[in-house]
């Protein structure tokens, strides 16, 4: 997407300068709205490069603090000033307080710029990002959706968006779950664009090819092997942005196993869907996983052998799982606790917030309903994959 750092490489605006929101040059630039009233929420969809110039400078009750705040809550790009008489021609501090701390890019031109020079030129770039995105999108969905293109049809495709599928290879996904409170229309892509603008800027600056695409509320790509070490701490950055930028977003990244096969990326794609998987059901959030950190999970999801794991659940834990269900008990997750703590009392009482002598009596009654000895090793470990298979791999 067009950003508005690109702005700079606009031959109509050789006198662009930016003067408050640096932190929000990788915003990207979806069009431009040139404002004609001091109200824009019915106008403006979000994305998009506000002009601010004659028309609605020389108002009677113009505010540009209040402008600027309601561009920011429609998550517009950015601002554009026209400086001069009768035009803007002061900037309080506070306006560029307000734009340093949303990151929200306000740049300044001369008020005698010729706006058509510049509209015709931003528009034909817009269109030429949008045509290079369309081939990144068709690369990674032809790979992920296995359309029938042959494997040197899609090198060259990769090839015109300035990636070579020579060699290994990684996908990645990100992956937000937005809270269920306080959403506007339009929320879900102006976030995904943002993450996707910030990942977009932070590969470029590491000098690290990439193709990526978006969708709903995910960010998919691939990038080099030869380059893991240095994703990994780039996804650790986009990770901390994403928990001060949105606080209340759920967001990981999961990443898959490295392959020499274009032909095969699909299952580096799959591997890194598992990954966002395993975060859903521990509850994770800002963790950008690899598949090789998966460890059970990873055996397990491999496998297509769901009958075999009921049967083996249902004898180890059966008896325990209807007992729960027919008596409003919680037996099965007390035993969870239990092993989980070693087979301590107290500890496992500690992290139950029960008194020891209810647990005591807990793992008395599981004994009893299981007909086993949790002294034994081998024992334990058979309730330990039983339970790893009923709340990871069944209960799905």
């Amino acid at each position: 997407m067009f950003q508005c750092k690109d702005l700079y490489t606009l031959s109509s605006l050789s006198k662009l300068k930016l003067i408050a929101g640096t932190n929000g040059l990788h915003k990207g630039i979806r069009w431009v709205y040139k404002a004609e009233s001091l109200s824009l929420s019915q106008w403006v969809h979000g994305g998009e490069l506000l002009i601010i110039s004659r028309p609605v400078s020389s108002e009677p009750d113009f505010n540009l603090a209040e402008l600027l705040k309601e561009a920011i809550h429609l998550n517009m790009s950015g601002a554009l000033l026209l400086i001069g008489p009768n035009y803007v021609e002061k900037i309080s501090k506070s306006v560029l307080s307000l734009c340093n701390k949303n990151e929200f890019p306000l740049f300044a031109i001369p008020w005698n710029l010729p706006l058509v020079d510049f509209f015709e030129e931003i528009g034909h770039a817009i269109s030429n990002n949008n045509f290079y995105q369309n081939t990144r999108n068709d690369v990674i969905f032809n790979i992920i959706f296995e359309n029938q293109i042959s494997l040197s049809a899609l090198k060259l495709q990769a090839s015109y968006s300035g990636y070579s599928l020579d060699g290994s290879h990684h996908f990645f996904l990100l992956h937000f779950i937005l809270p269920e409170s306080g959403q506007t229309a339009g929320m879900e892509q102006t976030i995904c664009n943002n993450l996707y603008e910030y990942l977009e800027q932070a590969f470029s600056e590491q000098d690290i090819p990439f193709l990526s695409s978006t969708y709903s509320n995910h960010i998919v790509g691939i990038f080099p092997e030869k380059n893991f070490s240095e994703v990994t701490e780039l996804f650790q950055k986009a990770m901390d942005y994403v928990s001060l930028t949105y606080p209340q977003l759920i967001c990981n990244i999961g990443i898959g196993l490295a392959l020499s096969d274009a032909g095969k990326l699909k299952q580096s794609y799959e591997q890194a869907a598992e990954c966002i998987n395993y975060c859903n059901r521990l509850n994770l959030n800002h963790q950008h996983l690899c598949y090789d950190q998966l460890g059970l999970y990873q055996l397990f999801s491999d496998l297509n052998q769901t009958h075999l794991y009921e049967s083996f659940v249902e004898t180890q834990l059966g008896a325990l799982i209807h007992y729960d269900a027919d008596n409003h008990t919680q037996l099965v997750e007390t035993l969870s606790l239990y092993l989980q703590n070693n087979c301590n009392i107290s500890h496992t009482a500690d992290a139950a917030f029960t008194h020891r002598n209810t647990i005591k009596y807990r793992i008395i009654r599981i004994e009893e309903l299981l007909h086993i000895d949790l002294q034994n090793a081998s024992a334990r470990l058979n309730l330990h994959l039983a339970l790893y298979l009923y709340h990871f791999i069944l209960m799905k």
